[in-house]
Parts: C-alpha cells; sequence; structure tokens
C-alpha cells in the first residue's frame, strides 16, 4: 500500500478521472488492482521465502535470477513502457508530474543497483523508462535529496540487492 500504490491507483483512474476500461474491456477495478501487483510483483523476489536469507538459498537464487533477468524484468519494463506510450511518452498519467513517475524512477534505479548488466541491455527497450527516470532525478527538489546525505546508499538489506553471481546480461 502507500505512494506507490496510490500512485499505480492514478494509472487506472486515467488522466481526467474518467473511467478507463483496458483492450481486454477490464473494469477499472481489475485493471488497479492488476497495476498496483504490478509493481510489487517486478520486485518480489524470495526463491525459496522472505523467512530465509539469502545465503540459506543461493542455489536457488541462482536459477531463478535467470528467470527474473530473462522474463520478470523484459516483461513488467516492457508493461510500464507501454503504459508511458499511452500516456503520451512523457508522465504515465495526467500528464503531469505524480507519485507514479516517483514509484517508476525509483524501479529503475532499484533495478539498476541490482542488476547492472541485465539492465544494461534492457534499457535499449524500454527508452521512455530511461527518460523518465532521468527527467525525476533531475528535478531540482529531487537532484537535491540525491545528493545529500540523507539519500540512503543501495545497500544490501533493502528491496533492491546487489548479488554480482546473480547478474547475467
Amino acid at each position: 500500500h502507500g505512494a506507490p500504490a496510490r500512485a499505480l491507483d492514478e494509472i487506472a483512474d486515467g488522466a481526467d478521472g474518467a473511467v478507463v476500461v483496458d483492450e481486454h474491456g477490464t473494469a477499472p477495478g481489475q485493471v488497479r488492482i492488476r497495476r498496483r501487483r504490478a509493481l510489487r510483483d517486478v520486485v518480489v523476489h524470495h526463491p525459496i521465502g522472505s523467512f530465509l536469507y539469502y545465503e540459506d538459498q543461493k542455489p536457488e537464487s541462482k536459477r531463478r535470477s535467470a528467470g527474473f533477468i530473462a522474463e520478470r524484468i523484459p516483461k513488467y519494463l516492457g508493461y510500464f513502457e507501454r503504459v508511458l506510450e499511452r500516456g503520451g511518452g512523457k508522465h504515465p498519467v495526467k500528464r503531469r508530474f505524480t507519485y507514479v513517475d516517483l514509484s517508476l524512477f525509483q524501479l529503475m534505479a532499484g533495478l539498476t543497483y541490482a542488476f547492472p548488466k541485465a539492465m544494461a541491455k534492457q534499457r535499449k527497450r524500454v527508452p521512455l523508462l530511461c527518460a523518465l527516470h532521468d527527467r525525476v532525478a533531475a528535478r531540482p527538489r529531487i537532484a537535491a535529496y540525491l545528493a545529500s546525505p540523507r539519500r540512503q546508499a543501495w545497500n544490501e538489506s533493502d528491496i533492491f540487492r546487489h548479488y554480482p553471481e546473480l547478474d547475467r546480461a
């Protein structure tokens, strides 16, 4: 829940608050739930379970990361790239900066930290997402925060973790 979930609700509600039905005729509530899950699903990656430490599930992590890189990352980034395309290319909703932009910025930054080699390849497939990331990072207050000591460095105790042995291009 929280800001990312509210942000994804904005995608589902449409740019002017009108009811949005996707290309399959899916109702707004179903779209909202699917998009909310999409952002969560791309980053939830526990090969066995969240109750185990990485060291306890290394073999499974190595096997699963290949699928994550080959299937999940392209699937979800492609989905969000299409959302951006439908929104005019600059913002995914309301043609202005919203929490959705910030959430997608964080997703791109986190995946780039966790899987730098894999994301180097993906960047070519999602130019609108990359441009969105760069625009968000360049916003004056966000740029000031990113350059400040308040910004915590990426680390292996956060949602995005970098294990070099899992990053296959």
